[in-house]
């Protein structure tokens, strides 16, 4: 696995333990849940469904995005600069 496909296949597990958690979430009010990277071209790639480097991952990110969506937890895609003295971004 390339670094690309694995920072694509990290944003994938985010969405899916999100949506393992998705009743205590939804328990607590919770309607939009972030998912942080620090990958723009990763990011950039699960915006998109062409044909390409991470297709697969991307399309699986989409269908659990709209999987989330569907029991009404939107999903947002943010990045964030890698070792920016943002707590918990090391640990994360």
């Amino acid at each position: 696995m390339e670094i690309f496909d694995a920072e694509l296949w990290a944003i994938g597990l985010a969405l899916d333990v999100t949506f393992e958690k998705r009743e205590t979430l939804q328990i607590h009010g919770v309607k939009t849940v972030a998912v942080f990277s620090d990958s723009q071209a990763a990011i950039q790639r699960t915006a998109h469904l062409e044909p390409g480097p991470g297709q697969r991952l991307a399309r699986q990110i989409k269908r659990r995005a709209w999987n989330l969506l569907a029991h009404g937890i939107a999903s947002k895609i943010h990045r964030v600069p890698g070792h920016s003295g943002i707590p918990g971004n090391e640990e994360a």
